[in-house]
């Protein structure tokens, strides 16, 4: 049987393999492999020739592989001998398989999920962790040198640093037969290049995506890592609709950008000018700005800001503005327009100066809109402290009169405030306050699809599904409020789409967010305020124990660790991250536990909240614990002022969020047990 070469097109024998691969007589090119065998569970591989001599009948092995090529192995198949099987390649696919061994290490390659320009990636089998992971494996024609793979294995190093869920984790690096592989974390989903194929997304669905991957991008910028290549192919949409940003094949990084100038590098329609310049030794964070705003502008409108290939696109990014999106679709909200357009300011000076800035827009949007749609329900201190008094019972026409003049009053009242706030002058506190997208990952085994999935969001059974070293989100299911005191004006709201609290107490308030007894733990929150007034954090460890005095007995106790905002006696502002342990005692008239005593153990000035969001992250580990206050590690909290008479306190038990004399924010909540 004779077949083309899909090179040079010069016609190969089969029969003149002796060793069950045909090379081409002109070219050289190794045209054919053995076909493969059957793996353990039922998956079929292509092996390489060298591997699988022994088996009768050839397959196609080039990954471009000529369609006639393909169509004259059908037409002949009928002539090939009954005792193998044909394993004719049913889409372009099938051949990249026999590019890579079966088994790279301990991984057992199942599919071929897709390629770019320097390399391939395939779904593989961890066969001791049992999950799904993707293999990253570069191009022998790329990456040809020492100095090449050195390079392939960087991005990973990179990519290990940066730690979000909405970046593509890697689990580790290997080299097996002659093969370097990249293990990542396997999303069962699609691009999201294959999603606006597929259809116009929504204003809001554009808006969050957008906002989520600036978000995830951010944290990439604070470790001075600069993508390059951020594009709708380069993010992955998993099952639940939330963008994952993958192939730091190009990033640089901030002490190495010297290495890089002069270069061009990246998808021409998503670059910005100053790439397309080849500055890239001076490229900072703004540059991916650009790249998500045209990712954003395609989002609304279906296609790129600027069309074209070549010189003429590059011409285009230089010289001419963007068409503003409203142009294409007037529906487009004004303000989203004028997000996308900041984005792609031609002067980098004009663009948000940080992802984390176009994120908070994004969801001051967000947050407006859904404010319009559905208003926020407060949950009262009656409604969660005290039970409801029975009716009254009155005659029916006092009832009507008293419906009659009800609605007098507030028709007054609303007509009034109406007029205030028409006259009043806008300050910047009116804006609406920015909302934290939730992006930790639902309980699962790290890399196995959702759709295998038993979930337990039930953050009170988490010692039952946890894996160790893995985020999970607490802000799924409502809080259970400890204690609240009782004030008619104190109130809070829990907001599961969002993930999210607001919290408005003019003195204590302790809401469970699960229980652990995990020794050794790591809880982190974004908090918010418009007022930096009064004090927020967490509280771990609550039980009942001794106390100082011993006529106390045994009272519940827990730690605490929040950020405490006042005013000294001469009008400064003091803010201090403090450390301490609260004991409850029941107090007669009062349902349920109240606080008691505060013993403080340490207290760290911090710096003044700038009015974003902050990330406070407590790591204990025992008795000993490590903040970090905005990505920068407090250190003196662990100098703790001993108490004789204090019995010891574990870290197991319920844990939470606390609150007092202020109004907070709290979202992006999330747990890892650092040890099971």
């Amino acid at each position: 049987m004779k077949l083309l070469c899909p090179k040079c097109s010069s016609e190969c024998d089969l029969t003149d393999s002796a060793q069950g691969s045909t090379i081409c007589p002109s070219c050289g090119i190794v045209l054919f492999a053995s076909a493969s065998s059957r793996s353990r569970n039922g998956t079929t591989h292509i092996g390489r020739a060298s591997q699988l001599q022994d088996a009768s009948v050839a397959i196609a092995l080039a990954s471009d592989i000529a369609p006639q090529v393909r169509d004259r192995v059908s037409r002949d198949k009928s002539a090939a001998p009954q005792t193998g099987s044909w394993l004719l390649p049913e889409s372009d696919q099938a051949p990249e398989l026999a590019l890579v061994p079966q088994f790279l290490g301990r991984f057992e390659v199942v599919d071929f999920l897709g390629s770019g320009a320097f390399s391939r990636v395939y779904l593989a089998r961890d066969a001791q962790l049992d999950r799904l992971v993707a293999l990253k494996v570069p191009r022998a024609e790329r990456f040809d040198t020492k100095e090449a793979i050195a390079s392939f294995v960087q991005e990973a190093r990179v990519i290990a640093g940066l730690d979000h869920p909405g970046i593509v984790s890697i689990y580790d690096v290997g080299h097996d037969n002659g093969v370097q592989y990249i293990v990542m974390q396997y999303i069962n989903g699609q691009t999201l290049q294959q999603r606006i194929a597929a259809g116009r997304l929504s204003s809001t669905e554009a808006a969050e995506i957008a906002c989520r991957v600036a978000e995830a991008i951010h944290v990439a910028h604070k470790r001075q890592v600069f993508h390059r290549d951020i594009k709708p192919s380069n993010v992955l949409m998993d099952e639940d609709g939330r963008p994952h940003v993958v192939d730091f094949g190009l990033a640089v990084q901030e002490r190495q950008q010297h290495r890089y100038t002069g270069e061009v590098a990246g998808t021409l329609a998503y670059m910005a000018p100053e790439q397309i310049r080849g500055e890239a030794q001076w490229l900072d964070g703004r540059s991916d700005v650009w790249s998500i705003g045209a990712m954003l502008y395609t989002l609304l409108t279906g296609r790129p800001p600027f069309i074209g290939v070549g010189p003429k696109i590059s011409d285009e990014i230089l010289n001419r503005e963007p068409r503003p999106p409203r142009q294409i679709d007037e529906r487009i909200p004004r303000e989203l327009e004028r997000i996308c357009l900041k984005c792609l300011a031609k002067p980098v000076r004009d663009r948000y100066p940080t992802a984390f800035d176009l994120a908070e827009d994004l969801k001051n949007w967000l947050h407006k809109e859904a404010s319009d749609k559905t208003p926020k329900q407060w949950t009262s201190t009656l409604e969660e402290t005290v039970l409801a008094p029975a009716p009254l019972v009155r005659p029916k026409s006092a009832v009507v009169w008293i419906k009659w003049i009800a609605l007098g009053f507030a028709g007054a009242a609303a007509l009034g405030l109406a007029i205030f706030n028409a006259i009043r002058p806008k300050t910047k506190s009116d804006s609406p306050q920015p909302i934290a997208a939730a992006l930790a990952s639902v309980p699962t085994k790290p890399g196995e699809p959702r759709l295998d999935l038993t979930l337990k969001p039930n953050p009170f059974e988490l010692d039952t599904y946890a894996v160790a070293g893995r985020w999970y989100s607490l802000l799924e299911t409502k809080p259970q409020a400890y204690y609240m005191a009782p004030w008619d004006t104190a109130r809070w709201s829990h907001d599961p789409q969002r993930q999210e609290l607001l919290v408005n107490v003019p003195a204590d308030i302790y809401l469970d967010l699960g229980q652990t007894e995990s020794k050794s733990f790591t809880l982190e929150a974004t908090i918010a305020s418009t007022s930096w007034k009064g004090s927020v954090g967490f509280f771990w460890g609550r039980k009942e124990v001794g106390t100082e005095l011993e006529e106390d007995g045994q009272l519940p106790q827990c730690h605490r660790l929040f950020l405490y905002c006042f005013k000294d006696q001469d009008g400064r502002s003091v803010n201090r991250l403090q450390r301490d342990r609260v004991a409850f005692k029941q107090f007669p008239g009062i349902k349920g536990f109240s606080p008691y005593n505060t013993m403080v153990m340490a207290t760290v000035e911090v710096p003044l909240p700038d009015h974003r969001q902050q990330r406070l992250q407590l790591k204990v580990n025992g008795g000993v614990i490590t903040v970090q206050w905005n990505s920068q590690e407090i250190t003196g909290l662990n100098a703790v002022a001993m108490r004789t008479a204090l019995p010891p306190l574990s870290a197991q038990g319920p844990f939470g969020i606390f609150a007092s004399d202020g109004s907070f924010q709290i979202s992006d909540v999330r747990i890892r047990l650092d040890e099971r």
